[in-house]
């Protein structure tokens, strides 16, 4: 098994189910509405982390998301999930604002997301 195919058997392995909601309006609003869909993530704290970061992509976040695509049924790609979206799992109280997302190897055709996270203010 190669690497890439072990990390997307693993952010399956690993996974919790997480809703997507969307900012309502302009970033300056921080109303969310939920979109109806939910995606399967996996999320580890990037303090272990020790590669080398391009200045201002993922130095200003806490956990890395990683997610495998998905493909409508026409074969083509789907965005689900965008940045400046909230995750929130569907079975706790853990919410995540989503800051950077970069595709593995390239976004075009990726083989996972990894999605740079935030914890979400909880207090409403």
């Amino acid at each position: 098994m190669d690497a890439l195919a072990y990390l997307r058997s693993e952010v399956t392995h690993q996974a919790h189910t997480f809703a997507v909601y969307t900012q309502d309006g302009n970033s300056y609003n921080d109303d969310y509405s939920d979109t109806g869909e939910t995606v399967e993530m996996s999320v580890s704290d990037m303090s272990g982390s020790g590669e080398t970061v391009t200045e201002g992509s993922d130095q200003s976040v806490s956990y890395r998301g990683t997610l495998n695509p998905s493909y409508d049924n026409n074969g083509d790609l789907t965005e689900t999930v965008g940045v400046n979206d909230e995750l929130r799992t569907v079975d706790g109280n853990q919410r995540y604002v989503v800051k950077t997302k970069t595709g593995i190897p390239n976004d075009i055709d990726p083989e996972v997301w990894q999605l740079g996270l935030e914890r979400a203010n909880t207090e409403s």
